[in-house]
């Protein structure tokens, strides 16, 4: 009986047990699928190797206290490094995303995940004893570019900030069908290959470039061939005087993105050289011009004029760059540049003929025997015919007159030791300017900022 009652009571006891349920798995997080997987994993080493650079000592020193402003080698091999991640990353996303979008939404939307540091809802983790959630925030600078001919080609450059000078890289691609195809690439890391290691068609003059300042590029659509160009531009401040360095480069895409052809490059000393206001750098049609301020011609300097303006253009042709030698756009200073060019390219800017190429010749022993004297113009409204004068520094002080024809460009047609004929109105009383030559060119007092 009593063994009947544990059992009753055992039963009841079961009955008013309230059953378990078994355990059921987590849910699992959506799997990443391989394209955002690798955008998330590029974005991650850019995020790391920047909280690096952000970590070197000395990065806000003075600029005023250096003597160079380039970087450090370290702080520029590892600036070089983070330019290349972030070319990972770029080229990932717009896998991963597309790149059909307008050029502005695409910016926008890179910008954006970059400056977060995750592509995720979730800033990136903390990095050692770091308060700042991504250094990439503000401190890299996105352009997305695509010409207006040619909606398949896209353009994609970046800036990042360092010690005193900004450093910019350069992608570019194809797109279309849903597909993003590199076709060149220029960064700091590949302008400074050395003499005749260049994968381009023409060797690179230059030892290393550590960072590319102030980086501006001008992009065309593609021809009948496919061909396509870029024209780029940089420049290097001094720490200690208003001349800097400007330096230019022409590519066409090469076998390999990173193995862009070279048409041509160079590099100019350039007065009021700061970041941001160097040079300026246009395409039109199928015309590039570079333009800032450099040095003036013998004649210039020995008259007191230190700088002068100075325009570098290149007709794009036939695959290939054409440089076009451009003077000086007043009298003097086109003179000055006419007298200091050699004959095949001041040939093109003058007269033909063996009289002018003997005068040619003859000035450029004495440039700096000239001084410069009055100037006069056939009209002030509707200027056609321009006269220059400049004395030569000898006991007679005997003249000289150089006539320009101004009614297209300007074009030396003649000189001559006699006043020519016709009806002259002095410059001065027409456009006054000052009595003495500047020892720098003039400055609006509102443009000193």
């Amino acid at each position: 009986m009593a063994a009947m009652n544990i059992g009753c009571l055992v039963a009841l006891g079961l009955t008013i047990i309230p059953s378990v349920p078994a355990p059921q798995p987590l849910p699992q997080p959506p799997q990443q699928s391989p394209a955002a997987a690798a955008t998330a994993r590029a974005l991650a080493n850019a995020v790391d190797t920047s909280f690096a650079l952000a970590a070197l000592p000395g990065r806000d020193a003075d600029w005023q206290t250096v003597d160079s402003l380039q970087p450090e080698p370290l702080e520029a091999q590892l600036d070089r490094t983070l330019h290349r991640q972030i070319g990972d990353f770029v080229e990932a996303w717009l896998r991963e995303h597309g790149a059909d979008a307008p050029a502005e939404r695409l910016q926008e939307e890179l910008q954006e995940e970059l400056w977060w540091g995750s592509t995720t809802e979730e800033p990136p983790p903390r990095h050692w004893n770091s308060d700042v959630r991504c250094p990439l925030d503000g401190n890299v600078k996105l352009a997305v570019v695509r010409p207006d001919d040619d909606p398949g080609l896209l353009a994609v450059s970046w800036k990042t900030q360092l010690s005193h000078l900004s450093n910019g890289s350069l992608h570019v691609f194809t797109i279309g069908g849903g597909r993003v195809e590199p076709v060149l690439e220029w960064s700091a890391e590949l302008a400074g290959w050395p003499e005749g290691d260049s994968p381009g068609v023409l060797p690179l003059p230059f030892g290393a470039t550590d960072v590319l300042s102030d980086f501006g590029f001008r992009i065309t659509g593609r021809d009948e061939r496919g061909d396509f160009y870029v024209a780029a531009a940089w420049s290097e401040p001094s720490p200690s005087s208003s001349w800097g360095a400007v330096s230019w480069v022409l590519l066409a895409s090469g076998s390999h993105p990173r193995s862009p052809r070279v048409l041509a490059r160079g590099s100019d000393g350039a007065w009021q050289c700061y970041e941001d206001e160097c040079y300026v750098l246009a395409l039109e049609d199928d015309v590039v011009t570079l333009d800032y301020t450099g040095s003036g011609g013998e004649l210039a300097v020995c008259n007191g004029f230190t700088s002068s303006g100075v325009q570098r253009a290149w007709r794009l042709v036939d695959a290939g760059a054409d440089q076009q030698s451009v003077p000086g756009p007043v009298p003097f200073s086109f003179l000055s540049d006419w007298i200091d060019a050699p004959w095949r390219d001041a040939r093109l800017w003058s007269a033909r003929g063996w009289a002018m190429r003997r005068w040619h010749r003859l000035l450029r022993d004495v440039a700096c025997q000239l001084e410069r004297g009055r100037q006069w113009v056939d009209g002030c409204e509707a200027t056609r015919r321009e006269v220059l004068e400049l004395v030569l520094l000898t006991e007679a002080r005997d003249p000289l007159f150089f006539v320009f024809d101004s009614e297209d460009t300007l074009r030396l047609v003649e000189i001559t030791p006699i006043m020519p004929a016709g009806k002259w109105h002095p410059e001065d009383e027409c456009y006054p300017v000052p009595d003495e030559p500047a020892t720098e060119p003039i400055v609006d007092a509102a443009d000193e900022r």
